[in-house]
């Protein structure tokens, strides 16, 4: 019961570390005013919340302001070391940076011409070929890798076997360079570029073109590099639990480990542009460019939020560019902000409390800015944008079936403000500066940008969702009808047993519908690190997928068969909407790609 409640407790801080502030919480707010009332709020932070470790630093250009360390990272003599996962590519993107600046490569370099052993499928190659800014700025269209490439079985595989090895994230889903999605294939490939290129491992190349300039000192490319005194192990869930240190695969995406100081300094290089550092790495207007969007059709009408190559933007009362990332037990976030002359780094080893830590972080930093943002006034949108909106750039082909029926949002409209909301997340209440530009109405940043599609659709990105305006029958009537079925199908045991001379009609429904609900519970209680091995809970799903279309198929052909020897109407009314509400569910399985659900190949 103690487990119970604190897992109540963690997850409403975490809510409210998510929850944007209204104005009124802005103006009423105590937010850390030093750094003595911010040290006591994160380490009152940590004891609640039960973080193992946890290194924070705020830099600025001349250098290391502040630092704590929490946990069992005070004990360390040395550098406490850290996944960092996702920020690697803020280093991948300097090394494939340096090429275009020396003219070998260009961001319009066509992707399957340099590396023609790469398996790729780009549909819309005719039209939209897979370029090099589309995999920086991650707006090729590619999915996720797959499961089973979370973990590296060969210590030597260079990127390309990696990629090859998984040909079903290398199908491009949308034209590429229309909207963005993060996928770690895309950072992969820019490491199979740079191996071709350079013909040496990626170990090599990472520390001659980025590590070994910028004096990134306990930074490693990969997890077998790392010194073992001084790796921090991984913790999973809420209450955090310790698990294995495992080599990551597509080292280029997210293996690299690093210390707060080393990232802080790779901070310290994107904030004064280069200043101070060798002027081989890049120069001040490459950084510059690096740090807007310039490959969808968002940033073609003017939105400047996003992501970029190597960085995103984020809009907490001023534009943090940087990354974040949450691998292996580990989270890590870099930010900066470069009309505010600050930064951070904070780097911790669970993969759930970060933005706990982070908040107080942020709230303190603007404070002691005075920097937060006006809203301005706006102009009136038309009409014709009000209505439902459809999310067209899942991260994850595998979920996309799900959130394309669930994730739903209707944007109302009230001259120039717009009210976007989403059914699975909080309203965004947004201010047309210009009929086309979005900003925050609570902060004033410009975070979102209407325009058309390239079929003349009306589409709205807002925070990096890109939804496209879709009717009221395509909006609702999905999402009625799965839970309709479901309705059915889970009411549909608690009939009269005796009515029916054939029981085997009520009892396969009955039994397509355990299989569902024992699927959902067994595929909710894995988590992504889990799904990547053949465990047992991976297997059930894989059994449960099959006996659930299987059921259902058998109980509409039970009920059809033993229709006319049946005299309780009825029951057999009710049997034969529960068969067809299971097969409308098996077809939609079907088309999802989720019959025969086999995660440890996925």
């Amino acid at each position: 019961m103690n487990v119970f409640f604190q897992r109540v407790l963690l997850l409403a801080i975490l809510w409210l570390s998510f929850s944007p502030p209204t104005q009124a919480q802005v103006d009423m707010m105590a937010w850390p005013s030093s750094t003595e009332e911010l040290e006591q709020r994160l380490q009152q932070r940590v004891r609640t919340l039960g973080v193992p470790a946890a290194s924070i630093i705020i830099f600025d250009t001349a250098g290391v302001r502040w630092r704590g360390d929490y946990g069992s990272a005070a004990e360390k003599e040395n550098e406490p070391l850290y996944a960092v996962g996702n920020l690697t590519e803020m280093m991948t993107s300097i090394a494939i940076m340096q090429l275009v600046e020396q003219q070998t490569f260009s961001l319009q370099s066509d992707v399957g011409g340099r590396l023609p052993e790469l398996q790729l499928r780009n549909p819309y190659a005719e039209q939209h070929s897979l370029q090099l800014v589309h995999l920086l700025e991650h707006s090729s269209g590619l999915d996720q890798r797959r499961f089973r490439n979370h973990y590296r079985l060969h210590p030597d595989a260079p990127h390309i076997a990696a990629l090859n090895r998984d040909p079903g994230a290398l199908q491009v889903r949308w034209p590429p360079g229309t909207m963005s999605s993060p996928s770690s294939v895309n950072y992969a490939i820019i490491g199979a570029l740079l191996e071709s290129h350079y013909e040496q491992s990626w170990q090599q190349i990472l520390h001659q073109q980025v590590l070994s300039p910028l004096r990134l000192e306990s930074t490693f490319s990969h997890l077998p590099a790392v010194p073992e005194e001084q790796l921090m192990p991984g913790h999973l869930g809420l209450p955090p639990r310790q698990t294995e240190s495992k080599d990551r695969w597509l080292w280029a995406s997210e293996g690299a480990y690093s210390s707060a100081a080393d990232m802080a300094r790779l901070g310290q290089f994107w904030l004064t542009k280069g200043r101070d550092f060798p002027t081989s790495l890049l120069s001040a207007e490459t950084l510059s460019s690096m740090e807007q969007p310039r490959s969808t059709l968002a940033s073609d009408a003017g939105l400047i939020y996003g992501v970029g190559a190597g960085v995103d933007t984020r809009a907490r009362f001023a534009y943090w560019h940087g990354k974040t990332s949450s691998v292996g037990g580990h989270s890590a976030t870099l930010r900066y902000a470069p009309q505010h002359d600050i930064g951070y780094v904070i780097l911790t080893n669970t993969d759930t409390l970060l933005p706990a830590l982070e908040e107080q972080i942020w709230q303190f930093l603007i404070r002691d800015k005075g920097g937060v943002m006006t809203v301005p006034s706006g102009i009136a949108v038309e009409q014709r944008w009000q209505g439902w909106y459809q999310l067209q750039n899942p991260q994850h082909e595998l979920m996309a079936p799900l959130q394309q029926v669930f994730d739903m949002a209707y944007m109302s409209r009230d001259g120039a403000d717009l009210d976007l909301r989403p059914w699975l997340s909080p309203t965004v209440p947004l201010r047309s500066l210009d009929g086309s530009r979005l900003a925050h109405r609570r902060d004033g940043s410009v975070v979102g940008v209407l325009y058309s599609g390239l079929q003349g659709e009306l589409q709205i990105e807002a925070h990096g969702e890109v939804r496209q305006r879709v009717s009221t029958a395509q909006a609702l009537m999905p999402a009625f009808l799965v839970l309709l079925s479901v309705v059915i199908l889970l009411t549909h045991p608690f009939g009269r047993h005796k009515a029916l001379n054939n029981s085997w009609m009520r009892t396969f429904i009955t039994l397509s519908a355990l299989s569902l609900l024992l699927l959902v519970f067994v595929a909710g209680s894995l988590s992504l690190e889990e799904a990547a091995t053949d465990n047992w809970r991976s297997v059930l799903v894989f059994v449960f997928s099959l006996t659930f279309p299987l059921f259902a198929l058998a109980g509409l052909f039970t009920t059809l068969w033993s229709w006319r020897h049946e005299q309780a109407v009825i029951a057999k009314i009710r049997c034969l909407i529960a068969a067809v509400a299971a097969c409308g569910l098996s077809l939609w399985f079907w088309y999802a790609g989720w019959l025969g659900l086999r995660l440890w190949a996925w």
